[in-house]
């Protein structure tokens, strides 16, 4: 049984939308300094400074451009 301090998330993949600044860059790096893969989502440009960050760290990150209230957004 995992001990309940245990908050690695190596192996998972986390989805933050609005990941370009504020709470939602905050999350992404937080989510990928426990060891997640992660994909940001924002409006075009918006994450690609986040995405540099967490790349930095030696993380792997993808970013989905666009509006994910959009269908074709969050599909990708």
């Amino acid at each position: 049984m995992a001990e309940q301090n245990d908050l690695s998330l190596d192996g998972r993949v986390a989805i933050v939308t609005g990941a370009g600044a504020g709470l939602g860059r905050a999350e992404a790096l937080a989510l990928a300094d426990a060891g997640a893969r992660i994909v940001l989502n924002d409006l075009p440009g918006a994450a690609d400074e986040a995405a540099e960050e967490i790349r930095s760290r030696g993380v792997e990150v993808t970013i989905v451009e666009g509006d994910v209230s959009e269908r074709s957004t969050a599909d990708a």
